[in-house]
Order: structure tokens, then C-alpha cells, then sequence
């Protein structure tokens, strides 16, 4: 995450890849994996398992 924070800091863009399923690849797409979890993480509770438990308004937030 350091390194991401040090791109955007720069205003810096990353082109991230994907693979023939959608999934992002290389370094740029882990760091963007990385992001996105974090990102999850701060609006989602921790004692839902299942995307699909969560209410539609907090997907909507992220």
C-alpha cells in the first residue's frame, strides 16, 4: 500500500492488466486487489462471510 500511496501522491496513473477471466495481473493488479480490500474492509463488517448477506446500500457506497 506504501507504494500505491507514493504513486497517487505523485498523481501517477498505473495501466492494470487483466486476464482472459477478468482478474487483474501483475504488480498493478495486486496493487489494486490491495486497494480495493482495504477500501472493503473500512465499509463492510467483518462478521458477514457472504457478498451476498450484504444489504444493497452499503454495496451501492463502495
Amino acid at each position: 500500500m506504501k507504494e500505491l500511496i507514493i504513486k497517487r501522491s505523485d498523481n501517477k496513473k498505473e495501466v492494470v492488466a487483466y486476464n482472459e477471466w477478468g482478474q487483474p495481473t501483475g504488480d498493478e493488479g495486486k496493487h489494486l486487489a490491495s486497494f480495493c480490500g482495504l477500501m472493503v474492509r473500512h465499509k463492510i463488517p467483518i462478521n458477514i462471510d457472504n457478498w451476498t448477506l450484504i444489504p444493497k446500500n452499503l454495496k451501492d457506497e463502495l
